[in-house]
């Protein structure tokens, strides 16, 4: 079963959809799958590294130099010459 994700880093992947853990923990399903019993991440958000391998993304390379979201929580500073 192919999710939607995007792999930031071999270990970090970002949710394209919501997903969902079975009641055992040893499966990921889609919204709405009758198994579904824990959140595990919603829409972009990330995924927890331990649970990347159940994502069968292991194929897909790493996105380099995307960053999950562009949100700071600081103004930007601007440094001037002198």
């Amino acid at each position: 079963m192919s999710f939607k994700a995007t792999r930031i880093t071999p270990s970090q992947v970002i949710a394209g959809e919501r997903l969902y853990l079975n009641a055992k923990q040893d499966q990921i399903v889609r919204d709405g799958d009758p198994a579904a019993a824990f959140l595990l991440a919603g829409a972009g958000q990330p995924v927890p590294a331990r649970f990347v391998p159940l994502l069968g993304l292991d194929d897909k390379p790493a996105v380099i130099g995307v960053a999950p979201e562009e949100r700071s929580t600081r103004p930007a500073t601007v440094r001037h010459k002198r």
